[in-house]
């Protein structure tokens, strides 16, 4: 039955006998307590906090509607566009921010049916 201390690390080529303080290998041999410092004092993580989190959002928002606002002053050609038999002119990023718009309500409609139906599940289990 082979040995399983710490102490019984072989080598390939090693005997039978357990490895002892001087043929054990640098990485398992144990530190001298004598010249061995202090341990160092261990950082915490700092904590977040919900206003930390409030800033991180709010700087957020600004940067993309600095983005946006670039995005808008770039873009002002005036394009054509027809809709349901309904046709007009309007800036390209009008356009395009009326798509992303309508693209995002679908999304958030799709989503919070989808939730509704995990809560009605999850009611019914309980």
């Amino acid at each position: 039955m082979p040995n399983r201390h710490w102490f019984a690390h072989h080598r390939q080529g090693d005997s039978d006998r357990p490895a002892t303080a001087t043929s054990r290998p640098s990485s398992h041999a144990r530190p001298d307590p004598d010249t061995a410092g202090a341990p160092e004092p261990r950082q915490e993580p700092a904590a977040a906090t919900r206003a930390g989190g409030v800033w991180a959002a709010m700087v957020a928002v600004v940067l993309l509607a600095v983005v946006l606002i670039v995005f808008l002053l770039s873009n002002t050609a005036q394009v054509e566009v027809s809709f349901l038999g309904l046709r007009g002119e309007l800036p390209l990023a009008i356009a395009l921010l009326i798509a992303m718009v309508a693209g995002i309500v679908i999304t958030l409609i799709l989503a919070a049916t989808h939730l509704t139906r995990l809560r009605h599940r999850v009611r019914r289990r309980q």
